[in-house]
């Protein structure tokens, strides 16, 4: 949207600038890029010094103003003062949106005047929507969220850091080179912060947790117990032995290791075969189990407890208290007992309900920070994580300090309680570009009702171009269409002489084959005798009579009268020849004496040479 705002813009300062000249009927001259920078670097040059006789108002937005007021005396091209408007507007509505602390306007402010440069090299990248000054300012938008009054000296110092940050490079002819810089030194210092701040949040934890995981090792313990008990009805001296011993021991092992390890499920599980040897109706099954489980999970009860207690003599009363009854037990014998039963009626599922996970389910996806009240104050918080702490609703300030910790486990804790309203963490910038739209719109049409009569003869003056360019255009086109038209005909002309040529060639082919079977028959028919009359390879023709046929190559041997001329053809060349017609055949030959003499000689000329 802000690119569409940013065509939307330009247009209509094109449009005032076309204004300008029609009323001046003259041009003046456009600033160049770097006056311009320059213009703006001594503005915040002015500022850093506290010279109020250009910046007005420090503390005010009147800064921004100031700025667009000095570049609006100038010509500058209507891209420049496009992109200087929508950055003075959509920051304008940002602060307005947001009220930051002074500190941060500042920053707010310096940025605007390190984006004003920005946009002076290259106006339409700087208001891009991945350009690196809106990074920057979506950085900027999330610290006003985070920074508030309640985090003192930390924040302070981080506005600074910043201000100091952007005053120095706002000074610069060049900020477009530098603004990467700048992003990266704000996150350096927002990830400096985020590491103070942890380091800090863990301090203050650490102290927290120790006591934290005491309580939490009781709820875990209790909720271990009355799983275990359950509702029956048991001796007083095994609720006292479970409760003051075992349950001493596993709360010590919580803390050490945590619900884990081979030694937490087999305590639990002892635990488990002594409950049961009191509750099972006994039988013979009972007496058969009793003594494969029993005696076993008692002692290694009493060797892991032992080691916790202080008062010895007392476990060890107890502990045979217990044989002796589980003994009584299974033989069905009696037992005398001071205290003998007590009852438990309360579920255990009905005492432990994760309410702290209900809170954050039910809030956490809605907002990170919080505006917490207590008593008369309100402080914006930021909610941790329900793994950081489990069953505890734990809000902190910007510094990572604690501020409120609500423990739902408490008997009687209800999540009315807990006061918290969520904070927006983000800025609508849909709501913030549709006002900058509306605002720009506005201004659109105040300037077009006073300067209609001369946006009309502008019109009437690019409706007369525009006409004269249609006209041009459709010449153009027409000069084209009729250059294609030829082209298209010459490409007919000489596709269709490419199909005849083709045509004539498979004709061509055609007839050679039937010619070549032909003239191959023909050839068998030749015999020694044979008058032919043959172009020779120097193009000159001779009648000339096959002598010859040899017995091994097959090669037919032709000669005229004289003997100077002579051609020695295979059966395939002859067919190449006839088919060519570069050779005819006279007159068919009968064999003859001449080719058996001549046969006759061959051989007796050979056997002359076989004897040597």
């Amino acid at each position: 949207m802000l690119q569409h705002l940013y065509n939307e813009a330009y247009d209509h300062y094109k449009l005032k600038i076309a204004v300008k000249h029609k009323l001046s009927d003259t041009q003046d001259s456009e600033y160049s890029a770097e006056h311009i920078s320059k213009l703006v670097a001594h503005h915040a040059l002015s500022y850093a010094k506290g010279d109020k006789s250009n910046t007005s108002d420090l503390r005010h937005k009147q800064l921004i103003n100031s700025i667009h007021d000095i570049v609006n005396t100038k010509v500058l091209p209507a891209e420049i003062k496009a992109a200087m408007y929508l950055i003075e507007h959509l920051i304008s509505n940002i602060i307005k949106e947001l009220g930051p602390s002074y500190l941060l306007q500042q920053v707010f402010y310096v940025f605007t005047l390190a984006w004003f440069q920005g946009c002076t090299r290259d106006a339409k990248t700087a208001i891009s929507n991945n350009s690196d000054y809106l990074s920057i300012l979506k950085i900027l938008v999330g610290l006003a969220h985070r920074i508030d009054q309640y985090s003192g000296a930390v924040s302070r110092n981080y506005c600074h850091a910043l201000f100091n940050e952007f005053l120095a490079n706002s000074r610069d002819l060049n900020p477009i080179c530098k603004v990467i810089s700048i992003l990266d030194k704000t996150l350096e210092i927002e990830k400096n912060h985020k590491n103070k701040r942890r380091e800090h949040l863990l301090q203050n934890l650490k102290e927290y947790k120790k006591a934290a995981k005491v309580k939490t090792a009781k709820s875990i313990v209790a909720d271990v117990i009355r799983h275990n008990i359950g509702d029956g009805i048991y001796p007083v001296i095994l609720l006292e032995f479970v409760e003051n011993y075992v349950t001493l021991y596993l709360e010590k092992y919580f803390i050490e290791n945590g619900q884990k390890g081979t030694e937490w499920r087999q305590i639990a599980k002892d635990l488990h075969y002594l409950i049961w040897a009191f509750r099972a109706e006994v039988d013979k099954s009972y007496q058969k189990y009793f003594t494969e489980k029993i005696p076993s999970a008692l002692e290694s009860l009493l060797d892991k407890v032992e080691p916790y207690v202080d008062d010895r003599r007392k476990l060890y009363r107890d502990f045979l208290a217990i044989e002796e009854i589980l003994k009584a037990r299974k033989d069905n014998g009696y037992v005398k007992l001071d205290s003998v039963f007590n009852v438990t009626l309360v579920s255990a599922e009905n005492l432990f309900v994760n309410v702290a996970e209900k809170w954050h389910r039910e809030n956490r996806e809605n907002a990170e920070w919080f505006i917490v009240q207590y008593k008369d104050k309100e402080v914006l918080c930021r909610l941790l994580e329900k793994s950081i702490i489990p069953k505890r609703v734990i809000f902190i300030n910007y510094s990572g300090k604690l501020q409120f910790i609500y423990d739902t486990t408490e008997p009687g804790f209800s999540l009315d309680q807990i006061q918290a309203i969520p904070a927006r963490s983000d800025v609508n910038w849909e709501y913030l570009l549709s006002t900058v739209e509306y605002e720009a719109t506005n201004q659109h049409a105040d300037f077009n009702e006073k300067y209609q009569d001369t946006i009309k003869e502008i019109d009437a003056d690019v409706a007369l171009k525009l006409k004269h360019q249609k006209e041009r255009e459709r010449q153009l086109e027409e000069k084209n269409k009729l250059v294609k038209e030829l082209a298209e005909r010459e490409k007919a002309v000489v596709f269709q002489q490419q199909k005849e040529a083709q045509q004539r060639l498979q004709k061509k082919i055609r007839d050679d084959k039937v010619k070549r079977e032909k003239y191959q028959l023909d050839v068998e028919k030749i015999k020694v005798g044979t008058l032919i009359t043959a172009t020779l390879e120097d193009g000159a023709t001779a009648s000339m009579e096959l002598n010859v046929i040899t017995t091994t190559t097959k090669r037919y041997i032709f000669n005229d009268k004289t003997c100077q001329h002579k051609l020695a053809l295979t059966k395939d060349r002859i067919v190449d020849m006839l088919v060519a017609g570069s050779l005819q055949v006279d007159v068919l030959g009968r064999g003859g004496n001449y080719h058996q003499s001549l046969e006759s000689v061959i051989s007796a000329r050979r056997e002359q040479l076989e004897k040597r």
